[in-house]
């Protein structure tokens, strides 16, 4: 019994992380754009109209915690979403608040 609550604090921890980089609106927006398919920086920026410097900031977070991936084509850096769980969050949210 103890091992089960022991596990389910560990994925409360887990939950209570990802919660907390999915609740600031810039990173909730680049999951949002890049739910669909890989975007690049630039689509991300513009889509934003924010700045480089910002938008390289909450990229790096997102990447740093696991929810991004990149694919290097040249000169250009791709993101995706990295965890099918987060997707799934992210199409939730989509379907709840986006419809």
């Amino acid at each position: 019994m103890e091992q089960d609550i022991d596990k389910l604090v560990e994925k409360a921890k887990g939950a209570a992380e990802l919660l907390k980089q999915l609740s600031h609106e810039t990173r909730l927006l680049m999951l949002c754009f890049v739910s669909d398919k890989e975007k690049s920086v630039q689509e991300i920026e513009k889509f934003l109209g924010t700045t480089q410097s910002n938008t390289s900031q909450h990229l790096a977070k997102l990447r740093s915690v696991g929810l991004l991936k990149t694919n290097k084509v040249g000169n250009q850096v791709f993101y995706s979403i990295n965890n099918p769980d987060v997707l799934k969050i992210i199409k939730t949210l989509q379907e709840i608040y986006c419809s």
